[in-house]
């Protein structure tokens, strides 16, 4: 590290050596109202000039780190006091005092020792630690270490040590400022590696907006990085992890990706008032050979970047706005500036969630420079097996990460088993269907290897293409093969041919079905009359093929969606013949669902004043055809309702003639009830002890919460005055319990 001598910190903050920390800390006050970055925008000297005087103040005025300061000339986080007076007792640079086996003294720059041998792990470079001392001994190759240590590492003045050496034999554990931890126990050598980086919250400057002192890294500049840095709860500081912020989105201010720069693509350059920012784009562009009439979506990544990032007089995007932030005062730039904000890609961490010191480690060779661990989690699991298959570690490496890289394998193999490689590594769970959730449950259960464990799955296959289907059967055929039982409700016909046992219930749903009508294996179902699966599975049964089918009309019944790219999707160009059953069909992953969703039917929506429908005009060139449709109406496997009280009949608006009914009784009228006190989401009617859920939740401290019948109602949801209101000898509660058919029956004729 970086040594300071006595007087450099006196004179920085003006005051002599006997100065107290209270006049420390007003020399501080009043020369940092002078070199404050709010006071010198811009100004680089000021803003060093202002670091150097945090420094001294944070060292100075505190009491510990000054004593510090003044034994060894400089200070660090990583010298205790004891260290320092050890230090100050070798009376040289070198080195410091030890009174123990292991120690050194000092007396001079050099060290006692050989030289050791570099080696380099996980992306760290310990290339310039060549020096040991003591009576330790540091073998080599690539590595490694073999022998317990009884010294310490030295290196040159700016090393530290804790203390002195242990005896021979003992555990270990010390740091050098390359900086990394070591720790020996029965002469094998475990390593948590850390390293010091540029702090990415003041980017090295130790320092922020008022007060002053970064709070990331204490005002030195640096952050030690571990591996708990890895998580993504020590993640981004001005993301923390999710991202994206809220800051200015650039989907609004390049709302129609298919313009060229020279068509206006950048919105904001297109107001009178700053016109000439695109002027400057224009010129900009033509000394940096960056295209003017090559759509946006086009553009290579480095060419987005210098347009959104600027270089020498261009400001770029992002210094446009960063330039209107400081005149906020002014109503219209507020008014203006509100327009273009939304979620954005964090400009910290672009996206990657961690800061730059966890980016920093990288592992691998791909491409000269190997990944960093938010380039792997973003590619494809077959990409990722095929990435962590081709690491080779060397010997030492092999002893510290090997059962990690055997098991990352393992989990990757089984993912790919079971017809999951095209999604990427981090894809958020919330955009995966139910029948991708439930083969990754899968894959864990694989991985688990238990044996005489029972499996029930709900519909594992839905959303699975045929091809698929046979890699589902083979995962259960091997589960099966390991001891246990698996439990599969499925109508898939090739799931049900695959079974060992079948059991087929009905006949009808409802209160029609409830009763076993074929039981045994495929062949004993498919030949038992009594069984309506029996009869599919036999070909006595079949879906009828249509004898005649429609035919697209004119050319003008046609949505034709150009240009679509989402996710996957290539800049495709989709005909869609509108009055006709169509069906999109594809192997999972193929982009069925995002060419519906994103695609298709935001678009459409937007076309037609849906605001929900949002504004995808960045997700395709052109969309014709939409000016024959009346609305867009998309039903997929979204809950339905509000809240955890909502059910099919509030859904359908069937409950508010329900309640209407209810409140028109004779007895509801004598004691003044609406239709609100037969409602169970607002008080009145409802149960006050579970506000209408029927249910109470018992929480557990440690445990999962417990759902208990509430004991008020009983579960019925309605205090029992207004169950007492019957229409036809039924409650209300009675009439929520009969299905579809039995209240067609009961209120037929009304």
């Amino acid at each position: 590290m970086a040594t300071t001598s006595k007087k450099d910190y006196y004179e920085t903050l003006g005051v002599k050596k006997s100065a107290s920390a209270e006049e420390i800390r007003k020399a501080f006050r009043k020369l940092a109202r002078k070199y404050h970055p709010d006071v010198n925008p811009g100004d680089k000297s000021a803003e060093e000039k202002f670091k150097a005087l945090s420094e001294a103040n944070d060292v100075l005025s505190d009491p510990k780190k000054r004593k510090i300061y003044d034994q060894v000339g400089f200070y660090s986080d990583n010298i205790d006091p004891a260290t320092a007076e050890a230090y100050a007792r070798g009376g040289g640079a070198g080195g410091f005092a030890g009174g123990a086996p292991g120690g050194f003294s000092g007396g001079g720059a050099g060290h006692a020792g050989g030289q050791g041998v570099p080696f380099d792990f996980g992306g760290f470079d310990f290339s310039d630690l060549v020096d040991s001392a003591g009576r330790g001994r540091r073998t080599g190759g690539s590595g490694g270490f073999k022998d317990i240590f009884s010294g310490m590492f030295g290196g040159g003045r700016g090393a530290t040590a804790t203390e002195t050496g242990p005896e021979p034999g003992t555990d270990l554990e010390y740091q050098v400022n390359v900086p990394f931890w070591t720790a020996i126990r029965g002469g094998v050598m475990r390593l948590n590696i850390t390293r010091q980086d540029v702090c990415g919250n003041c980017h090295g400057q130790g320092y922020i907006e008022a007060p002053g002192k970064c709070p990331e890294c204490n005002g030195t500049g640096q952050i030690t990085q571990t591996g708990g840095r890895m998580k993504f709860n020590v993640a981004c500081p001005r993301c923390q992890g999710f991202g994206n912020t809220i800051d200015f989105d650039l989907d609004l201010i390049i709302p129609d990706k298919s313009k060229t720069l020279d068509e206006g693509a950048i919105d904001p350059w297109n107001r009178p008032k700053y016109r000439s920012y695109l002027t400057e784009l224009r010129r900009a562009a033509k000394q940096n050979k960056i295209p003017l009439d090559i759509p946006w979506w086009d553009l290579s990544a480095e060419q987005q970047s210098f347009v959104l990032d600027g270089n020498g007089s261009f400001l770029g995007v992002h210094g446009f706005f960063a330039l209107l932030e400081r005149k906020k005062y002014k109503l219209h730039v507020r008014v203006m500036l509100s327009k273009y904000r939304g979620y954005a890609l964090c400009p910290e961490c672009k996206g990657q969630r961690l800061r730059a010191e966890a980016r920093a480690v990288r592992i691998g060779d791909d491409g000269g420079e190997g990944r960093n661990i938010c380039e792997a989690a973003s590619l494809t699991i077959g990409a990722a097996a095929r990435f962590f298959s081709g690491l080779s570690l060397t010997p030492m490496q092999e002893e510290i990460a090997g059962s990690i890289l055997e098991e990352i394998r393992q989990r990757l193999t089984f993912l790919d088993a079971v017809g999951l490689d095209y999604l990427t590594l981090d894809r958020l769970a919330s955009t995966l269907s139910g029948g991708e959730s439930q083969r990754i449950q899968l894959a864990t259960s694989l991985g688990s290897r238990l044996v005489g464990t029972l499996y029930v799955l709900d519909e594992p296959s839905i959303g699975l293409h045929p091809r698929d289907t046979s890699r589902l059967i083979r995962i259960l055929d091997e589960l099966r093969d390991l001891g246990n039982t698996i439990l599969v409700v499925e109508h898939d016909q090739d799931v049900l041919r695959a079974a060992d046992y079948l059991l087929d219930l009905g006949p009808g749903a409802g209160e029609f079905g409830g009763k076993v009508l074929a039981a045994g294996s495929v062949a004993e179902v498919a030949a038992n009359p009594a069984s309506i699966t029996g009869k599919y599975l036999s070909g006595h049964l079949t879906i009828p093929v249509p004898a005649r089918r429609h035919t697209p009309g004119s050319s003008k019944e046609w949505l034709r969606v150009k240009g679509a790219r989402a996710n996957n999707l290539k800049g495709i160009d989709v005909d869609i013949p509108l009055n006709l059953l169509v069906a999109i069909t594809g192997v999972s992953g193929s982009g069925k669902s995002t060419l519906v969703h994103e695609v298709l039917y935001k678009a459409v929506a937007h076309r037609l004043g849906r605001i929900e429908g949002g504004d995808p005009t960045g997700v395709y060139r052109d969309i014709k055809g939409v000016e024959r449709l009346n609305d867009i109406v998309l039903v997929d496997q979204t809950p339905i309702g509000r809240t955890p009280r909502s059910n099919p009949v509030t859904y359908i608006k069937a409950f508010d003639a329900i309640r209407e009914l209810f409140a028109a009784q004779p007895e509801a009228q004598r004691r003044g009830y609406t239709a609100g006190h037969f409602s169970f989401n607002v008080p009145g009617g409802r149960c006050d002890v579970c506000e209408g859920d029927g249910t109470v939740t018992v929480e557990m401290q440690f445990l999962a919460d417990v759902e208990l019948p509430c004991e008020e109602c009983g579960g019925t949801r309605y205090k029992a005055s207004t169950l007492e209101i019957h229409y036809k000898n039924r409650s209300i509660h009675d009439v929520l319990q009969m299905t579809v058919r039995e209240a067609l029956r009961f209120f037929a004729g009304h």
